[in-house]
């Protein structure tokens, strides 16, 4: 079903309109409600603090909290909704609420008659009168309203009418009708009209008669005086001459109309489009009528034509039907409101109503009067004006917007170097460049970063690369120069004309300046798009004029140089050769070309742009650079210019020769010979020169750093001089050749004896270390031996020793028993003895003559000592330690005063003497308690004494019978 609203325009607002009670409902749920913004005062009285403005801002505060006030208002007055946030089904375009849905659109469209002034329920069809089958019936209907019949039936004479024909004879004046016969006439008054009008005829019209045959299916058209009359199948007659036939239609025909009889068959899948008088205004009313059969009797009543019910917008007068598709909207204007109709069937009436077309639901922009929705992918940041003040959207989402003061611009991806829109501007530095901009006239240089901008007095002028070039060293004229300027120029016009199409086309606000990156001194490079305008080589014909007199020779020679195509071809080469070259005379004044580059970068960009124009950079250093390096090849001399590597001083003719490998051969000399030179090479001492002169200045001043030069390679522009040098180094090269092949074959002779001797000393190296490796090892075989032969015995010695200990403990340990048991023995002897008076002298004398044996024991003289010297006045009594001290001192006065004879004897002590022919040793007493041990072996001194002296001849052992014991 759908609704019909018809506003009724009046004289006053033109938004007004009527609604009906029972559609007010339906239009509260798309119209947009009314809502009066607030007032908004800036003044600082204390009654206006009620409006939200607090009055102890300053202006410029009080200004901008307004104007985020009245923001917040209009976003809400809009039905500001962004469907990107939290919840996840409102991130569906179909949820929001500026996209109405079909039930808040639709109403009660009438699409039938029933309501409608001359409704029929049935076709008014006349019934058919007579009978084309039967004749005669015909006759009679046609004989009714013209009288009696005057013709007889005759069956031998009269007229004869066939078959299926009726006959037709006028009486009169008035026209008669007989059936198939024959027929007689009466008096003259009667003629014959026809005698054989065939009945096969749907239409028979004679006179006043007409008679129409109307065939199943067919609708007759006619008008009874001047009334329209439908005629339904069948024959019919009238013979009053008011009836006038017009046509047959066939009834399955989509419309018929016949008066105010109208007949419309709508199919299926069509609407009929028709105007219809309706009952209960008595307006004529645009109506869709659905598909069936629809009559009417109404000439109010009038027909447009059918329309595909698959239209997207079928429209018929006020009626308005749209079929949205799914995923796409409709934009309309109802009542001069823009609105955006979602997916369905939408049906709605009224006089002021536009079609826009439809937009795609995935499109990322959809506008349509005071609405705009629009996506913001991920990546992407919208650009709008918002309250005529620039507004980026970054965040990514759906966003819907029903705001006048809302306009979208354009999408921008988030990672363009430059993002402008009105004042405000979001600069992408990258690193390796800075970003000039100027702050209310004065230089602010950007790092890299992200950098937003929003005052209007900071412009941004340029991206300016802060990371090493090399600059092709080529001088300009003052023609090139110019040039490159309008060329410059001609490029930014061409720029500014396309950013002007673009903004117009986008329906971008004027006044975004275009911007072009610095570096490059022939085109302009658009920072936004990426966009290179110009970029015509404004270095072509930079040697055109400039190749050392080439041009004169080659417009004298123009005879040789066709007959001579290869040359002259070598010659255009050359030529594209020389087209980067720098021109310059040496000290000599011969003219060459060299080809160089300089390599800058900025380091203080502040600086730089102070002093200089960003644009003007290239063109200082190159015309510094170019004036530095001509100065210094002006002065130096041609030969030591060619101590370098000299690739294109042979000439183009020797080039294309034979003598490539000849060519290498040189280079590969020159290349060996000057590297090993004491003299620095060109080269170098142009590079050292060139720096020295350029990088300090250029830093202190321009804060530019001229980091190096590359001098790749040069050329002499005088062809009869380059092939002179060429000979000659050929010449010299031929005589070098021959030099190093002497100097190489003295080198392999040596090389050859280095050789022999090197195999020689690696086998003598190898025999000694054969005689070194058997040596070690048997020096290493015998260590080995002696280590375990001294192993072994170390084992034998330990066991043996430790065979004696045992022997010796188990040896002591016996003795000690022996000891213990003799001595238990004697000590029960003694025990025994000593219980009478002889046993203990008997036992007494035992051990007396036990000692003296003992110390008489290989004794060859004894000396007998005066028993009256003894203190104890008897032989065998005991000497005390005194007694033996007296002995020893005795003992030592021995000859002392016998001098050199035989050697008497002077007793000085009572118990031993001893005589020597040659002197008496002194005996010392070892300690003052002497034991029988000590005794024997003091005996024992004195007789090594005695016989170290050699007196008497011989050897005496000198004994006492006096035993020393305790």
């Amino acid at each position: 079903m759908s609704s019909s609203f018809t506003p009724q325009h009046s004289r006053g607002h033109p938004g007004q309109h009527h609604v009906h009670p029972g559609e007010q409902q339906v239009m509260d749920a798309y119209v947009l409600p009314t809502m009066q913004p607030p007032t908004i005062n800036l003044t600082t009285d204390a009654t206006t603090r009620g409006n939200g403005v607090d009055t102890s801002m300053s202006s410029e505060q009080q200004a901008q909290a307004a104007k985020d006030q009245l923001r917040n208002h209009e976003c809400t007055m809009s039905k500001l909704t962004n469907y990107g946030s939290t919840v996840p089904g409102d991130f569906e375009i179909e949820n929001c609420s500026l996209i109405e849905k079909p039930e808040q659109t639709n109403g009660d469209l009438k699409h039938t008659l029933l309501d409608c002034i001359g409704y029929c329920t049935r076709l008014p069809l006349r019934a058919p009168n007579c009978d084309h089958e039967k004749p005669e019936t015909i006759a009679e209907k046609a004989n009714e309203i013209s009288g009696n019949q005057i013709a007889f039936a005759c069956r031998c004479c009269g007229s004869l009418v066939p078959p299926n024909c009726i006959g037709i004879y006028v009486h009169n004046g008035m026209v008669k009708v007989v059936s198939p016969g024959r027929w007689l006439l009466r008096p003259s008054r009667s003629h014959w009209q026809t005698l054989d009008e065939n009945l096969d005829k749907n239409v028979i019209k004679s006179g006043t008669l007409l008679v129409v045959r109307v065939p199943i299916g067919q609708i007759g058209l006619c008008l009874d005086n001047g009334n329209p009359l439908l005629l339904g199948p069948g024959s019919h007659c009238c013979n009053t001459g008011l009836v006038q036939f017009q046509r047959l239609v066939d009834q399955s025909a989509e419309y018929i109309s016949h008066g105010p009889f109208h007949l419309l068959r709508v199919p299926r899948g069509k609407y009929g489009k028709c105007w219809v008088p309706q009952k209960d205004t008595g307006t004529i009313s645009p109506r869709l009528l659905e598909e069936g059969f629809h009559i009417i009797n109404n000439v109010l009543f009038r027909f447009d034509g059918m329309v595909d019910v698959r239209s997207p917008h079928i429209e018929h007068g006020s009626v308005h039907v749209l079929q949205v598709e799914k995923g796409k909207v409709a934009k309309v204007f109802l009542d001069n409101i823009p609105r955006l109709l979602g997916p369905g069937r939408h049906a709605l009436e009224s006089v002021n109503f536009q079609y826009c077309g439809v937009a795609d639901m995935t499109d990322q922009v959809i506008r349509h009067g005071t609405i705009t929705i629009l996506r913001i992918p991920l990546g992407e940041i919208g650009l709008a004006w918002q309250l005529n003040e620039p507004f980026f959207i970054e965040s990514s989402g759906l966003y819907a917007y029903n705001s006048p003061d809302f306009t979208f611009v354009d999408h921008v991806p988030a990672n363009e170097k430059i993002i402008e829109l009105g004042a405000k501007k979001i600069l992408s530095v990258w690193t390796g460049e800075v970003g000039i901009t100027y702050r209310n006239g004065e230089l602010d240089v950007l790092d890299h970063g992200r950098h937003v901008i929003d005052a209007a007095t900071h412009v941004f002028e340029c991206f300016l690369s802060t990371q090493q070039k090399s600059l092709r060293l080529v001088s300009m004229t003052q023609d090139q120069k110019k040039k490159r300027a309008q060329t410059r120029q001609a490029a930014r016009e061409q720029y500014e004309q396309k950013a002007a199409a673009a903004a117009c086309t986008a329906k971008k606000p004027p006044g975004n300046v275009p911007h072009f990156t610095s570096g490059n001194s022939d085109a302009l490079v658009d920072t936004a798009t990426g966009v290179v305008f110009g970029g015509e080589s404004i270095f072509s014909g930079a040697f055109n004029n400039n190749n050392g007199g080439n041009d004169k020779k080659d417009s004298a020679g123009n005879a040789s140089a066709n007959k001579d195509p290869a040359k002259s071809e070598n010659r255009k080469i050359e030529n594209n050769d020389r087209a980067d070259m720098l021109a310059c005379e040496t000290k000599d004044l011969v003219k060459v070309g060299i080809r160089a580059d300089v390599f800058y970068s900025i380091c203080d960009p502040i600086k730089c742009c102070q002093k200089i124009s960003y644009d003007e950079i290239e063109d200082l250093v190159r015309e510094t650079a170019i004036a530095t390096l001509t100065n210094i090849v002006r002065s130096t001399a041609l030969n030591e210019i060619a101590q370098s590597k000299l690739p294109s001083a042979v000439s183009s003719d020797l080039a294309g020769s034979k003598n490539q490998e000849l060519q290498e051969q040189i280079q590969a000399f020159r290349e060996q010979h000057y590297a090993s030179a004491s003299a620095p090479l060109f080269f170098d001492k142009a590079h050292d020169d060139f720096l020295s002169k350029l990088h300090d200045d250029f830093y202190s001043r321009y804060g530019i750093d001229i980091a190096n030069i590359r001098i790749e390679s040069f050329q002499i522009f005088d062809e009869e001089l380059a092939e002179s040098i060429s000979r000659q180094a050929l010449v010299t090269a031929q005589t070098e050749n021959q030099l190093a092949n002497l100097a190489g074959q003295t080198e392999i002779a040596i090389a050859e004896q280095k050789r022999i001797a090197e195999v020689q000393n690696i086998s003598a190296e190898a025999e000694a270390q054969s005689l070194r490796t058997r040596a070690n090892a048997e020096n290493e075989r015998r260590i080995q031996e002696a280590r375990s032969q001294a192993e072994a015995k170390k084992i034998a010695i330990q066991q043996e020793a430790q065979a004696f200990a045992e022997a010796k403990i188990t040896k002591a340990r016996a003795e000690a028993e022996a000891v213990q048991t003799v001595a238990v023995a004697e000590a029960k002897r003694a025990e025994l003895l000593n219980a009478t008076p002889l046993g203990s002298k008997m036992t007494l004398l035992n051990i007396h003559s036990e000692m003296v044996k003992e110390c008489n024991r290989g004794v060859e003289k004894i000396i007998y000592c005066d028993p009256t010297l003894q203190g104890t006045g008897s032989a065998f009594a005991l000497q005390t330690l005194q007694s033996l001290n007296m002995d020893l001192n005795g003992l030592s006065l021995v000859g002392e005063h016998g001098g050199a004879g035989k050697g008497n004897i002077s007793p000085k002590s009572s118990s031993t003497t001893a005589s020597s022919t040659q002197g008496s040793p002194i005996l010392d007493t070892a300690s003052s308690s002497t034991r029988a041990s000590g005794g024997s072996l003091l005996l024992s001194q004195v007789n090594q004494s005695l016989a170290s002296k050699g007196a008497g001849g011989g050897n005496k052992k000198i004994s006492t019978t006096s035993t020393i014991a305790e």
